[in-house]
């Protein structure tokens, strides 16, 4: 790829961007944003944060930011700025995580990525622009990849002090929604039966089942189940998983975009040493996890 046309998609990839964070500013907070807010307007704030476990869910995090809301410490600009905020978050973090794995082209390659991930989002609206929906869900999300992006910086050979970071910002990365711990569990399971030989992956594990535990145990999570009618119901749940799953699938692969990311790694002059790190991704196991797990 030449500097031209490096500077060029970058340039269109950021007025991209721009565009989706100036839409924010339009929106308006609507539903559980004003419930949250009411809630968190008290004096006595972190009895709130705690009592959340066993008044509606175990997501321990985003909870604190649900009743952290915008709309006590700013009022409607506040809200109508955290688009922005969450887009600059996703963008540093998908750098960072591009940054360990690839070395070359990751701000291009982390602008492609978050334009592509808008593009093909099911519900912008609720995805981005949603605070109570946008915050529980895609922070997390960005903190789990940057953490697998670091033990394969390191080559999963970690000290100490690694270990106890990575545990840090797993635990928090979980905290945002259940879908986190999942997503850890299955990777991690995964990365061990592959090889066996690395104790990381069987720590990690144990992390994420330990999280996952914490969280569907708490109290809070039967009263929020009693507001759904279909609770309960496994094999109705798989089918509609496995069909969403489906469709979702079939529309990433009808999305041009798709194709253009395709191209746009094609061009990339990768390192030797970078592409020998990459061998993982051979794996049946590894190539499924990659097209299934976006989708949760």
């Amino acid at each position: 790829m030449t500097k031209n046309e490096h500077t060029i998609l970058v340039s269109l990839g950021t007025l991209l961007l721009l565009s989706y964070a100036v839409a924010g500013f339009f929106c308006h907070p609507s539903a559980d944003d004003f419930t949250y807010a009411f809630l968190g307007k008290n004096d006595n704030f972190l009895t709130t944060v705690l009592n959340e476990r066993y008044r509606w869910n175990g997501r321990y995090f985003s909870n604190f930011l649900m009743l952290f809301s915008p709309l006590i410490w700013g009022g409607l600009m506040a809200y109508k700025a955290m688009p922005l905020v969450l887009i600059l978050f996703i963008f540093i973090g998908t750098t960072s995580v591009f940054k360990h794995f690839v070395g070359t082209h990751y701000v291009l390659l982390s602008i492609v990525t978050t334009g592509i991930t808008f593009s093909i989002m099911p519900d912008i609206t609720e995805g981005i622009y949603w605070y109570t929906g946008a915050w529980t869900y895609l922070p997390g999300a960005v903190l789990f990849l940057y953490g697998l992006s670091l033990i394969f910086k390191f080559n999963g050979s970690l000290n100490g002090f690694q270990y106890l970071v990575l545990s840090i910002l797993f635990t928090v990365a979980s905290g945002f929604n259940e879908i986190i711990p999942l997503l850890g569990i299955t990777t991690f399971l995964i990365a061990l039966i592959l090889n066996r030989n690395k104790k990381v992956y069987f720590i990690f594990l144990l992390l994420f089942i330990l999280l996952l535990f914490y969280m569907v145990t708490a109290p809070g999570n039967a009263i929020r189940a009693n507001h759904f009618d279909e609770k309960n119901q496994l094999f109705y749940s798989l089918y509609i998983s496995v069909a969403y799953t489906i469709r979702f699938i079939g529309e990433w692969l009808l999305n041009p975009a798709i194709y253009l990311w395709g191209i746009l790694l094609l061009n990339i002059n990768f390192s030797a040493e970078k592409i020998k790190k990459w061998s993982f991704l051979q794996q049946p196991l590894i190539a499924f996890l990659l097209l299934i797990l976006p989708l949760l």
